[in-house]
Parts: structure tokens; sequence; C-alpha cells
């Protein structure tokens, strides 16, 4: 009687329904985030939630392997070269960005071929934001230079992908010319507003601002604070997260990470009407610190941002140098918001990934990067004498994160590959290598 009862319950499209809204809660799952699940017949909504178990099994092994076939598109030529900007989750579209020319476009890997006219941006892209995932659009927050480094043309823009099943257009939504007189570095971006922080660094003792717009109004609000700047504040050394309409800011310096949080009732959403032009606002600062009588180096290698809808707005990353171990090896650290502070960020879960962050000449950022749910990290490391692909995730069941090592096929040589993406809703990594070819891996 009851494994009738449960198979009856098995053939209701309600009982699927019901546990995959519950699961995309806390975990993406194979489908667009705003799908509406309702309009899947039975077998779609099995097929979905199989792909699911199939991919956090798979995962949780420490070799994960391939299921299906590898996708692969030729781009073409040899100049332009292309840099992924973004993967729309749980699709196949991709937005990629041809260096030196400045165009943006939108490939379809499942057609192999481009499926909107390109648009120019700019010549460098210096920073984005993590994406705005919204019912049939995609958008991110862009630093951005169309000039030379004697010459700077630094603008703040918004880059939108709208599609269908099809339809795709790049547009840009916004744009605002930022001054060269400033250092300009942390793209952050929410619904409303879009901003990036700022530095006067001719100042003595200089400090950090936001700079901070309305995406509608085009209202510009500079937010200055107690920030003491860096120079190593820059160059992916720290990070802006949007929690609840506030701002985070992480920055690592050696061991340490510090965070700071700007509060939404000092930037100028749409509700926020009394906003003022320029204030101040005096962070605390909350700081980790790894002390390690051994003589262990630490290296700050970057600080990444991304949507905070999985509970998960940053990860860090360090190179440690332990004179008493063997090898050098990636630190990485998972934050999240403070239940007890919420005006601060806390270290959730760390791993070390043996290696050093392969570095490859044609690459525009380092090779590593968290997809929009932030809960994994994908890199390229130096292992003895090998280069390899790491999956790193964060798993709300245990304590710590886990390590997995990605064995790739022979015809894919990872030491060519200067662009990364992950898809961790469909399961698919993709890469791009010196010769053109970009590699879709699915493994669900």
């Amino acid at each position: 009687m009851a494994c009738s009862t449960f198979h009856t319950l098995l053939e209701k499209r309600s009982f699927w329904i019901t546990c995959l809204t519950k699961t995309r809660l806390s975990k993406p799952i194979p489908c667009l985030l705003h799908e509406d699940l309702t309009t899947h017949d039975l077998a779609s909504l099995k097929r979905i939630a199989l792909q699911y178990l199939r991919l956090e099994r798979n995962w949780d092994l420490p070799k994960p392997q391939i299921i299906g076939s590898i996708k692969t598109v030729k781009l073409p030529g040899s100049e332009p070269k292309f840099d992924i900007v973004f993967q729309v989750p749980g699709t196949e579209l991709y937005v990629l960005h041809a260096r030196p020319r400045g165009f943006m476009t939108c490939w379809d890997i499942g057609l192999g071929k481009a499926v909107c006219p390109p648009i120019h941006v700019a010549q460098q892209i210096l920073d984005v934001s993590p994406g705005q995932d919204q019912p049939g659009r995609f958008s991110m927050g862009l630093l951005v230079n169309d000039g030379d480094i004697e010459s700077p043309n630094l603008s703040l823009v918004i880059v939108c992908l709208e599609y269908s099943l099809s339809t795709a257009k790049v547009q840009i939504n916004f744009r605002h010319y930022l001054s060269p007189l400033f250092c300009h570095w942390a793209v952050f971006m929410t619904k409303e507003v879009v901003g990036v922080l700022r530095c006067d660094v001719s100042r003595r003792d200089p400090t950090i601002d936001l700079l901070a717009l309305n995406i509608s109004s085009k209202k510009v609000t500079m937010i200055k604070t107690d920030i003491p700047y860096n120079p190593s504040n820059e160059d992916g050394h720290s990070a802006t997260s949007a929690c609840d309409g506030d701002i985070f800011i992480l920055i690592e310096h050696g061991s340490t990470s510090v965070s700071f949080c700007c509060p939404k009732e000092y930037l100028p959403h749409d509700s926020n009407e009394s906003c003022p032009d320029e204030s101040f606002h005096r962070c605390n600062a909350s700081a980790l610190r790894i002390l390690d009588g051994s003589g262990t180096r630490y290296h700050a290698e970057g600080a990444l941002s991304s949507d905070s809808f999985y509970g998960v707005p940053a990860v860090s990353m360090h190179s440690v140098v332990n004179p008493l171990a063997e090898g050098n090896i990636i630190h990485i650290r998972f934050w999240t918001r403070s239940s007890s502070s919420p005006k601060t960020l806390s270290l959730l879960q760390s791993a070390n990934v043996r290696g050093v962050l392969h570095d490859s000449p044609g690459s525009a950022w380092q090779l590593m990067l968290i997809p929009h749910s932030g809960r994994q990290v994908l890199l390229v490391a130096d292992f003895n004498e090998n280069v390899v692909l790491r999956l790193v995730r964060h798993n709300l069941e245990t304590s710590a994160a886990s390590v997995h090592e990605l064995e790739l096929p022979p015809f894919i040589d990872l030491s060519l590959v200067y662009s990364l993406a992950l898809d961790d809703y469909r399961g698919v990594i993709s890469l791009l290598d010196g010769r053109g070819n970009l590699f879709a891996i699915p493994y669900a």
C-alpha cells in the first residue's frame, strides 16, 4: 500500500512542482531562476529533477565524470580575441566581448552561432558586477575603458541581454562616464542602483568612496568613508556585494580579510527620494586574520562577488606558502552575511587547493571564477608540473567546502585555455582556448 501510494504521488505534477520549488530556494536547479514550473508537463518536471540529482551525485565525487557529449564551437578568426563576459544560468547563451575592437555579441552554443548583431561597448572590460537575473533578461554592470593607458576613457555601463526561445538582443541600458583623475574598481549593482568604488590617490592618507547611481533617474550619490586606501585594494583584491540593498565591501590584505558595510539608506534607490548628493559613513570593520607561527606567507589573489540569493555573496582566494609543508596551496574562503551581526560578513566555509593559480598569457582575467550562485569556485592551477582544473564546492550539509578534480579529454589542452564559465544550474563548465574553441562540458 505504501509503495502504491508513493508511486501515485510520483505521477502527480503538483508533487514535483512543490519539490523543485522548495529545492531552488537553497540550490540551483537545471532551469532558469524565474522559470514558471507550472507550465511544465510531468515528463519535463521529472527530467529537471533527475538532472539535478545526477549533478549533485556527480559533483559530490572526488573526480566528477563528464556525462554526455562535449559541445564545441569554433569562434571566427584569430582576431578579434573573445572573452566570456557571462553565461545566462540555465541556458546555452553566452555574451562574448571581442578584444581589441570592443564589440559584444551573444552566442548560442547549442546552435553554434551568434544570435544577435554585435554592439560596441569598449576596448577593455576592467571589472564586472554580479549579474541581475530577471525573467527574459540578464544584466551586468561593467567598468570599461574605451581609450588607452595614457588617455583613458572610463565609464560605468550596464549591458543587458534580452532573450526568448527564438530571439536575443544585447544592448547598453546605461552609461556614466568617469573621471580619469580617480582610481575606480569593484563594480556593484542591484535592480535599482549601480556603482563603483573610487579613490583620489593624490590625497594624503586617501580613503575609499562609493560612487552610486540610480539606474532609472541617473541620480548620482557620493558616499565618502573612512576606509583606508591601499594599492592592493585594486586589481581583484576587493569585492563589492549587494545583500538586501546593503553594499558589502570585502578587502584582502595578506592573511587578513576585512569587511565593511554601506547601509542601503545611503544609496539612491527608487524609494529613497531624500538621498543626499554626498554623505559620509563611518564603516565599522569586521576582520578575520589567520595567524600561523610556522612562517606561512599569505598573498591575496582576489575577492569575487556573486548574487546573494543563495547566501554566498563573496569568495576570496589567497596563495599560501608554508616552508614546513610540501608545495603551495590556494586557500579559498566562502563568505555569508552574519546572522548575529547583519552589517558584517562572516566566514562560512574554506578549502585548500594544492598548487598555484595558472597564468595564461592571453587571459584578460585570472583563471578563477564563481558562478551567479556563488556556491562553487572553478579555477585552473599549476600542480606538479601539470595544468589542472579544480572545482571547489560550498556544501550546506557539511562543515567544510570540498575540492574536486575535473579531468578533461585529450583534445582539450588546458594550457591554452584563457577564459572560463560555470553554469551550476545545468552542470556545464565552459572553456575557451587560444585557438578559438569554445567547449561546453556537461556533468549531468
